[in-house]
């Protein structure tokens, strides 16, 4: 995940940078944090954020501004507001922000806020491929229940339906947001919101099919699982 800090505070960047790396770090989750300290560097970064804390007082564009310019430029990453002035939720709301949080931040507010926004992205996110008659259809995430490397390209298993991913499953890996993948062997990428069991050797999975699982991948895999489970049953 890319997420972007703007700040004008450094002390208030670092903070919340700590807690971000903390909160990545014991879900197992990749990520990236980008700071900025006013609006108009992060909009002309150039990147594209899955999720951005904004501060309200920012100098010549406050965050109400900084918001508004996306909107207007159809970005829709999801904003957490994250302010000492209150009083401004009210019209960062219509700017379709996704939540909003007073200064200093509460932790357990913060944990809840990313938690439903990392859920919410994964529900949303989708892969582009081509199905049965050739044609691009988009994928959502949640849908796939594994995926298996096809020489160059990759194909997508849902339970009704086979796609081809027009790429390799490399390429694919590097495109899949959320946290519920795991490769299982080199040809083989399991959701694990899919597992019904698994031995040392292969996993199965809800549709009945199974996918192999390298012995040295074994114990990373249960690691993995474990978490997995860890965090579906934290957040249910």
């Amino acid at each position: 995940m890319k997420i972007a800090i703007c700040d004008d505070e450094q002390y208030f960047r670092n903070v919340l940078s700590e807690e971000l790396d903390i909160y990545f770090r014991e879900r197992r989750i990749d990520f990236d944090v980008f700071c900025f300290s006013n609006g108009t560097d992060m909009l002309n970064s150039g990147i594209s954020f899955d999720l951005i804390f904004l501060d309200y007082y920012m100098g010549q564009l406050n965050g109400i501004d900084v918001i508004k310019l996306m909107r207007e430029r159809n970005n829709d990453t999801k904003v957490i507001f994250v302010s000492s002035y209150p009083d401004v939720v009210f019209e960062s709301m219509k700017y379709r922000t996704y939540r909003f949080l007073v200064k200093p931040v509460d932790r357990a507010k913060f944990i809840e806020a990313v938690d439903s926004a990392i859920l919410e992205d994964k529900k949303d996110f989708k892969i582009i491929a081509r199905d049965q008659y050739n044609e691009n259809v988009a994928i959502p995430e949640k849908d796939i229940i594994y995926i298996q490397a096809d020489n160059i390209y990759a194909i997508i298993i849902t339970e009704n339906d086979t796609y081809k991913y027009m790429n390799s499953l490399a390429k694919l890996i590097g495109e899949l947001r959320s946290d519920c993948f795991f490769k299982s062997n080199r040809s083989y990428v399991v959701n694990m919101d899919h597992i019904i069991s698994y031995t040392k050797t292969e996993i199965t999975l809800s549709n009945s099919q199974k996918a192999l699982l390298s012995r040295t991948r074994y114990k990373a895999f249960k690691e993995a699982y474990f978490d997995h489970i860890k965090r579906n049953t934290h957040h249910t």
